[in-house]
């Protein structure tokens, strides 16, 4: 298996998005086919040479930036995962756990529009998902997150801002 990813080609590729001036009309419920990029880890890449991937509108922010998720038409039963009425005879996937913020610019070619019962579905089974994975974070209280050590250590920070003041004359 090659875990070798492109990312120079989609460096490249984002560049020229980045200084694109034409942005798209677009809305939400509208599934558009996205430059998502070679990503880290799990996160879900794009497709072929334009790192495309099918993506759902759920929140325009404003014109330039919105919020949704990545579909796939791979068969997932799972929370992460909703199945979405066929569109065109073909069932998706939306994967609830990839949801983000993306910049509009991204936006490639409009494919169809979802309808307002399936999208409010759609964000409300990401906000559930998110919520519960919250609410036992903190009854627990433990958290996944580094953002607990983030500034645990901060002795040496004391120390040498205690050495450079009893350096300085008064």
């Amino acid at each position: 298996m090659n875990d070798e990813k492109d990312f120079d080609s989609w460096n490249e590729q984002k560049k020229q998005l980045h200084l694109c001036k034409d942005i798209p009309v677009f809305s939400e419920r509208q599934v558009w086919w996205v430059a998502l990029g070679k990503n880290i880890g799990f996160e879900e890449d794009g497709k072929n040479a334009p790192f495309e991937r099918p993506f759902l509108i759920l929140h325009k922010y404003n014109k330039e930036l919105i919020y949704g998720v990545p579909l796939t038409t791979r068969v997932k039963e799972n929370k992460f995962h909703y199945k979405m009425n066929p569109a065109r005879g073909i069932v998706g996937y939306a994967i609830l756990s990839q949801g983000r913020a993306i910049s509009a610019r991204g936006l490639l070619r409009r494919i169809y529009q979802v309808g307002e019962k399936q999208c409010n579905e759609i964000s409300q089974k990401g906000y559930e998902l998110i919520a519960k994975k919250s609410k036992s974070q903190s009854m627990t209280g433990k958290s996944r997150t580094a953002n607990a050590d983030l500034y645990a250590n901060t002795s040496k920070v004391k120390k040498k801002s205690q050495a450079q003041s009893e350096k300085m004359p008064e």
